[in-house]
């Protein structure tokens, strides 16, 4: 895992198989560069989860990263303790995992990525998921309720029906929409 600018965060997890997934995500909000690696840490736990991994292996180069989940390093600042707290709870739900500090230099791939995600030239030739994350992955997912605008509303009904004369075609429904209408008019 490897991060430039606080802006981008990239991983390469690998199959049990040898194959890499390389992805690299855009933070669309205000980060650190320990948060993006974060970031990129609990993204590579999320992506592992949704492959079915049970076991997982994280080469990481940021030092704080990797000594606050091994325990050597506390999370003092509020932030960092969020993010320390979603990643153990991440690794919980794997049967096996464990965090391994790399230097920068031994971790060519996601270097790679962290300047190809900088100049986004080359990505034609590459196969790589860019995710675009518009919150910090420790923040509360608000709560979306979808409509469907389609459907028209009981008020709607009535009012179409007392001002344009707009009825169901079953008789029954249009029996049943003159007697709640009459009420209204």
């Amino acid at each position: 895992m490897s991060t430039i600018d606080g802006k981008w965060s990239r991983s390469c997890p690998r199959e049990p198989q040898g194959d890499k997934f390389e992805y690299a995500i855009k933070l669309d909000f205000p980060s650190s560069n320990n948060e993006a690696e974060y970031e990129a840490f609990l993204a590579g736990c999320e992506l592992a989860l949704a492959a079915g991994a049970k076991r997982i292996v994280i080469y990481s180069d940021s030092q704080l990263v990797v000594n606050q989940v091994q325990g050597s390093y506390e999370a003092r600042d509020e932030k960092m303790a969020k993010y320390f707290s979603k990643a153990k709870k991440m690794l919980g739900k794997f049967e096996e995992a464990s965090v391994v500090q790399v230097s920068r230099a031994n971790n060519a791939t996601a270097d790679q990525l962290a300047k190809l995600a900088s100049s986004m030239a080359a990505i034609r030739s590459r196969k790589i998921i860019f995710i675009s994350s518009e919150r910090a992955a420790i923040e509360e997912p608000e709560e979306v309720i979808c409509i469907d605008p389609t459907l028209l509303s009981w008020k709607e009904e009535i009012i179409r029906f007392l001002t344009k004369g707009v009825q169901p075609e079953n008789k029954k429904d249009a029996k049943v929409l003159r007697r709640k209408a009459s009420r209204f008019a």
